[in-house]
């Protein structure tokens, strides 16, 4: 297993934010082959943290140029992000979660 894990910094609204990363983000993610899980995460004065966990790195990689364009379109109040790829231990997921909007 592998993870995108991205870091956005200056979100004005995390709400309207979140709203949108579940409407238009994650729909696309789940599309990808290999997709497990996605985590976003309201990290505080004006952070936000993404996690998109896939099962191979390929994957992971294309997930966060996907990342990349979508934040860029849609939305504007994003002034800085940073992504890594990481591989959990063993290969296995610690945890799953597909409830994602």
């Amino acid at each position: 297993m592998y993870a995108a894990i991205r870091r956005y910094e200056g979100v004005t609204d995390p709400a309207e934010a979140g709203r949108r990363v579940d409407e238009g983000f994650v729909p696309l993610l789940k599309e990808q082959p290999g997709f497990v899980a996605y985590y976003w995460i309201d990290a505080g004065g004006g952070a936000m943290a993404s996690m998109s966990v896939f099962e191979d790195r390929a994957e992971a990689e294309r997930s966060v140029d996907r990342a990349a364009e979508w934040v860029r379109e849609n939305i504007a109040e994003r002034r800085k992000w940073r992504s890594g790829i990481f591989r959990s231990g063993g290969g296995r997921p610690v945890a799953r979660d597909y409830a994602c909007g």
